[in-house]
C-alpha cells in the first residue's frame, strides 16, 4: 500500500510474494519509506537498518562478482585452448 504524502488517501501499488522485499530505496537513500506492508497472511520478516542493509548488499555484491569471474575465466580458458 501507498499513502500519499500529505493525504490519508492510501493506494494498492503492488503484490509481494516470497522472497521479496520492500523499504531497499528508503535504505539506500537514507530517506523515509515510500510505501507501507500489510499482510494478507502468515509471514516472517526481517528488519534490517541501513548499516546492515549495506553489509548484506556489499557481501550479495562480493558473491555474485566472484561467481561471475568464475565463468569469466572458463569461457577464457576455453577459448584459449580451443585456439590451440
Amino acid at each position: 500500500m501507498k499513502k500519499e504524502e500529505g493525504a490519508a488517501v492510501e493506494e494498492q501499488v503492488g503484490t509481494l510474494g516470497p522472497s521479496d522485499y520492500f523499504g531497499e530505496i528508503a535504505l539506500l537513500t537514507n530517506r523515509p519509506r515510500a510505501a507501507s506492508v500489510i499482510s494478507t497472511t502468515t509471514l516472517k520478516c526481517v528488519k534490517l537498518d541501513r548499516d546492515r542493509y549495506v553489509v548484506v548488499v556489499v557481501a550479495a555484491a562480493i558473491v555474485l562478482a566472484v561467481r561471475v569471474l568464475a565463468v569469466v575465466t572458463l569461457r577464457c580458458h576455453s577459448s584459449s585452448r580451443a585456439s590451440l
